[in-house]
């Protein structure tokens, strides 16, 4: 689940989707976004703050950063998106406090199940709004705004308080460590990646978009495969059909974290066996 809370209104939006249809990193997130702006939010507002958690992979990142850029200055959605990063342990966001409605003792066997828990979980102001993710809503984002934008931060995010895209600064993000101090700013696009103002136009309504993240159902690894079998037969039969037919990977199949550690270790392998040395020997 990923939510999307509407301050001014009180309205909550909740994106459903299982570890087979997408992860959890920067292209979901910027998907998930760019349709709310695009599809859900009211076309009467021009200027969004959006207050999120800092997590780097998921909303601090060099891929969010771009794309509200990208929303204010290529398809001229909105004039001004400001981001705001609380402080750790003091941001009391609605977000979390949505999770609080949802009954956690509900007996819950399918994904669907709980989209439809989602739906009841909340009457005033307004229900909660579920969008049932599928693949062609998670776009390839990251790959998309490397070729209009420069690949790498210029700035360092981790300190960043708030961020601000205009459209009077069409080469620039805007930010400050602080929430009252001064404000820096960087490029972030070469000359000329904005498309011409003289150039040709979509129609009204209509923007081009990234393809599509994920081609077909991601694997789940075959530990958890393993552990869903012993723990289906407390389920119904429809259950048990959906967790046997899920997708999976091949018995040691490691995933890209543990794949990529690997690599470290055969490129530089007298470093590993020096930390790993270090590390034995502190304990």
């Amino acid at each position: 689940m990923f939510n999307i809370h509407v301050l001014s209104t009180g309205e909550s939006f909740f994106y459903a989707y299982d570890e087979t249809v997408a992860r959890k990193g920067a292209d979901e997130v910027s998907s998930f976004l760019f349709y709310f702006v695009m599809v859900q939010l009211d076309p009467a507002v021009k200027e969004l703050d959006i207050f999120c958690d800092s997590c780097g992979g998921q909303n601090k990142n060099w891929t969010l950063f771009r794309l509200v850029h990208y929303i204010v200055h290529h398809t001229k959605r909105l004039e001004k998106v400001k981001m705001n990063f609380p402080i750790r342990g003091h941001s009391y966001l609605e977000c979390d406090r949505n999770m609080a409605c949802v009954n956690q003792n509900k007996w819950v066997e399918l994904p669907t199940d709980w989209i439809e828990e989602f739906e009841v979980a909340r009457a005033k102001p307004s229900p909660f709004r579920v969008v049932e993710v599928d693949r062609q809503l998670v776009r390839k984002w990251t790959e998309y705004l490397d070729q209009r934008y420069f690949k790498k931060n210029p700035f360092k995010s981790r300190p960043v308080r708030e961020l601000i895209a205009l459209n009077k600064h069409p080469r620039m993000l805007q930010y400050r460590s602080t929430y009252h101090g001064h404000w820096d700013g960087h490029v972030i696009n070469e000359p000329g990646s904005l498309p011409p103002s003289d150039g040709p136009k979509l129609p009204q309504g209509e923007f081009t978009l990234p393809e599509v993240a994920y081609q077909d159902a991601l694997p789940i690894p075959y530990e958890k495969f393993k552990d869903l079998q012993q723990l289906k037969k407390f389920c119904g039969e429809e259950a048990r059909t959906f967790y046997s037919q899920l997708p999976k990977m091949a018995p040691g199949e490691k995933s890209k974290k543990k794949d990529r550690k690997n690599r470290i270790e055969i490129v530089f392998p007298n470093v590993v066996k020096i930390q790993k040395a270090v590390q034995r020997k502190s304990l």
